[in-house]
């Protein structure tokens, strides 16, 4: 059975990729080991949507951090849980978290990672740090997923 994650930045996120990464999971489930990763724990700690109890969860850090400091507190915790549990493909769901693993991507060999944008690049193209980050995380990933063909077109 192959091994597939999705990084979310929290689980307790009620927001709409919370719950898309949920409903996907749960039906992924039937088909690999799914594990649903938060970057860092909000709230009280709860998944905001309901998950199958074959889908593994576990949120990284005590709490949100700097995007600055996120990259470099994430690499070593987010790396050995893709290793210790043979991830073979991590989907990055939104634009931080392919701010998250910049430094992770190159360290990890086994896993394969698709950066998932979730909005349309030119309605924030004049926002450089996001078009930066979602430019270095496009560049690192091995595919990068989008929801339009327009959006498509604008990263080619």
């Amino acid at each position: 059975m192959q091994h597939i994650g999705f990084l979310v930045s929290t689980l307790s996120s009620p927001g709409g990729t919370g719950r898309v990464v949920a409903n996907v999971a749960n039906r992924m489930v039937e088909d690999y080991e799914v594990h649903v990763i938060g970057a860092y724990h909000s709230g009280d700690g709860e998944p905001a949507f309901a998950y199958d109890s074959r889908v593994h969860r576990l949120n990284i850090l005590p709490k949100e951090p700097r995007i600055r400091e996120a990259n470099k507190e994430l690499k070593k915790p987010l790396i050995d849980y893709i290793e210790q549990n043979h991830i073979e493909v991590l989907f990055l769901i939104g634009n931080y978290q392919g701010a998250y693993t910049m430094s992770t991507m190159p360290a990890c060999k086994s896993c394969k990672f698709v950066f998932c944008d979730h909005g349309a690049l030119m309605n924030e193209w004049n926002n450089k740090p996001i078009r930066f980050i979602r430019f270095l995380a496009s560049v690192l990933s091995d595919m990068t997923a989008v929801l339009t063909q327009r959006s498509e077109q604008a990263y080619r």
